[in-house]
């Protein structure tokens, strides 16, 4: 009824929020860097999955606190739960497609997308066809896309990569320990150990950073005046 597909709705359009988080450009990262090295194509999608799986379970949390403070009844709870498990399943087959996108194989993207929708149209089809509610027909999609996560896991690891998982950490050359960035802005900057400006000298890389960020201001500011680096004693300026 209109009540039943007004909760449905809610909960789509709740989890379509929250979702975002879960992405972050990833999907594009896997067709992009697989396509162009794909001797690489482990490494990449090891990460990027790994990383997907992390924020999916931080997004699942985060819906699961967020709805139980501003929603009371209990059965939109339970739904929306099970909507945004459905769209997260969703989301962490996402890289397995991508795999299929960068290696041009999508004839295996296409498989996965018809049993999917097949199963989904049948099961939900049948379910509202004999007159059950929304809490059923939420299920056929969570089998579908189930059913799509297992098919593309088994086809990526027999044809192109093993599904496993790995994650790679950068160590800062320069040390230390945590630093909080409150008031800067902070960025990194990656340089091929090919390129003229790499050095093996971390001071000459600083300065390279250094001079680039002077010329980027100067143009920002549209001054004719030339900007110099704050000494190395200076004392900062939110000090008395």
């Amino acid at each position: 009824g209109d009540t039943e597909f007004g909760k449905y709705s809610f909960a789509v359009a709740f989890i379509g929020i929250t979702l975002i988080f879960a992405d972050m450009g990833m999907t594009t990262f896997i067709i992009r860097e697989i396509s162009r090295n794909k001797a690489l194509a482990k490494k990449y999608f090891e990460n990027a999955f790994t990383l997907k799986l992390i924020l999916s379970a931080a997004v699942f949390i985060a819906t699961a606190i967020i709805i139980s403070l501003i929603e009371k009844d209990t059965d939109i709870i339970f739904l929306v739960m099970l909507v945004s498990l459905y769209f997260i399943i969703n989301e962490i087959t996402q890289p397995i497609r991508a795999v299929f996108n960068a290696y041009e194989r999508l004839e295996f993207y296409s498989v996965l997308v018809i049993i999917e929708r097949l199963i989904a149209l049948g099961i939900a089809g049948w379910l509202l066809f004999n007159g059950y509610g929304i809490l059923p027909f939420v299920l056929a999609f969570l089998i579908s896309y189930s059913v799509s996560f297992v098919l593309g896991a088994i086809l990526i690891s027999k044809n192109f990569i093993k599904l496993s998982l790995g994650f790679d950490l950068a160590r800062r050359p320069t040390g230390g320990g945590v630093v909080f960035h409150a008031w800067d802005l902070a960025f990194s900057v990656l340089v091929p150990e090919g390129h003229p400006a790499f050095a093996q000298n971390t001071l000459d890389n600083y300065a390279f950073v250094n001079r680039a960020v002077l010329r980027a201001a100067q143009r920002f500011l549209n001054t004719q005046s030339p900007l110099t680096l704050t000494p190395v004693d200076a004392h900062a300026l939110d000090t008395d």
